[in-house]
């Protein structure tokens, strides 16, 4: 087994200790600016959508960076960096084939709330008739949309709000 030179040794720590700085200064930064153009408040007031996206786009860019100072230091120790994005390749398949299998049913009631929003067919506190029943829109969610029939409250997600709209009126 060989041994890393002495180095190589000190270049992977000032990689390690480079990187977790970096990391946490650039995320920072980022979570900074995007608090003082205010992005979750804008986000939520215009499109009522209420995601703290600043915490994540904080965490994204951390991690990446994180992601990024591991080549550095494998390219460092000298290990084959084509094997190395074979595997990240393959990660990243498996990673986007799960986000795409969980959010099968979210991106349809998204496009459906944008549609809602969008036409403004549907708001708050309008009556419908829905199935013969008569019944009142409280909230336009992001998701799901809730109403009130016969004094009870309903949730109904918005792909089938959206296609019950074509067979139901508004009065």
């Amino acid at each position: 087994m060989e041994y890393l030179p002495l180095a190589k040794i000190i270049a992977l720590f000032f990689y390690i200790i480079l990187g977790l700085i970096i990391a946490r200064l650039v995320s920072n930064l980022i979570e900074k600016i995007f608090k003082r153009i205010e992005l979750d408040n804008s986000l939520k007031k215009e499109l009522k959508i209420n995601i703290k996206i600043t915490k994540y786009l904080k965490y994204i860019t951390k991690y990446f960076i994180y992601l990024i100072t591991i080549v550095l230091m494998i390219e460092e120790i000298g290990i084959s960096t084509s094997l190395i994005q074979k595997i990240f390749l393959g990660i990243l398949i498996i990673i986007s084939i799960l986000i795409i299998l969980s959010f099968k049913n979210i991106i349809p009631n998204l496009s459906s709330t944008i549609y809602l929003k969008i036409t403004n067919k549907f708001k708050k506190g309008d009556q419908i008739i829905l199935n013969n029943t008569r019944a009142k829109i409280i909230e336009i969610g992001i998701l799901e949309t809730k109403i009130e029939s016969n004094r009870e409250i309903i949730f109904i997600p918005n792909i089938k709000l959206r296609k019950l709209i074509e067979s139901s009126q508004k009065f």
